[in-house]
C-alpha cells in the first residue's frame, strides 16, 4: 500500500492547512466503511507521519454515525480501531500524550521525524522528557517501544539488549532531576507546533465523511 502524505511543518513552524493534511486520517473511515476490515480482519494498518490528537473525537463521531446508519459493518468504528489500526505521532506533542487513553494506550507510538527540521533531533531526550512528564512508566514504555514491538512482531529480547547498551533509561526520561528550559520548549513549538492544542472541526470531518460514504455506497 502506498503511504499517504502526512503532516509537514516548515522552518517557521507554520503548518499546511487541514485540507492538505487530512488524507492520511481520512483513510481511517474509508477502510472501515469500505468493508476492508470485515473482509480482512487480521489486517493491521499503522498511520504514520501524522499527529494523533484527532483520533478520540473522530472515533466518537464515527461511532455516532454508525449508530444512526444502516451500514453493514460488523463492528463499531472504535472497535475496528482497537483491532486493526494504530498511529505513530510524528514529533509527538504533549496534547497527544494527554489523550493517550482515548487514542488507546496500546494503539499509540511515537516517531522522531529525523532528519526533518520539525523532528525531535538533536533534542530528542529533552523532547521526550517534556512530552512524557508525569506519565506512568508502564504507559510510557508502551508508547515508546512496546507497542511497536507488538505491532511489527519485533524481537523484544534482542531489542532489549540494544536498549540496555545505548538507549536512555526510564529515569532519563521520566525522572525529575532535569527541568526543560522554557526557551527550548518555545523552540520546539516554532519548528513543529509543539504547543498546539487539540482541536476538532466536526463540520469539516462531516463533509469529508459524507463525500466518502456516498462514493463507497455508489460502488458497493
Amino acid at each position: 500500500m502506498q503511504r499517504a502524505a502526512g503532516s509537514l511543518a516548515v522552518a517557521t513552524g507554520e503548518l499546511f492547512d487541514e485540507e492538505n493534511l487530512f488524507p492520511t486520517k481520512r483513510v481511517t473511515w474509508q477502510l472501515m466503511w469500505g468493508g476492508v476490515f470485515d473482509r480482512f480482519p487480521a489486517l493491521k494498518i499503522v498511520l504514520s507521519e501524522v499527529h494523533a490528537e484527532w483520533v478520540p473525537p473522530t472515533l466518537a463521531y464515527l461511532d455516532r454515525c454508525h449508530a444512526q446508519s444502516d451500514a453493514p459493518l460488523r463492528l463499531k468504528p472504535s472497535e475496528y480501531w482497537e483491532r486493526n489500526l494504530a498511529v505513530v505521532a510524528t514529533n509527538p506533542r504533549r496534547a497527544e500524550i494527554e489523550v493517550r487513553q482515548g487514542i488507546g494506550i496500546n494503539r499509540l507510538m511515537i516517531g522522531t521525524d529525523f532528519p526533518h527540521v520539525e523532528g525531535t533531533w538533536p533534542n530528542t531526550l529533552d523532547w521526550l522528557r517534556a512530552t512524557f512528564a508525569g506519565v506512568a512508566e508502564d504507559e510510557a514504555r508502551l508508547v515508546l517501544g512496546e507497542n511497536a514491538i507488538a505491532m511489527y512482531g519485533l524481537d523484544s529480547a534482542k531489542l532489549k539488549e540494544v536498549a540496555e547498551q545505548i538507549g536512555p533509561s526510564a529515569n532519563d526520561i521520566l525522572g525529575n532531576s532535569t527541568e526543560i528550559d522554557p526557551r527550548l520548549i518555545d523552540h520546539f513549538d516554532k519548528r513543529s507546533g509543539y504547543l498546539k492544542e487539540a482541536d476538532f472541526d466536526e463540520n469539516f470531518i462531516a463533509r469529508c465523511f459524507d463525500e466518502d460514504r456516498g462514493q463507497i455506497a455508489a460502488v458497493q
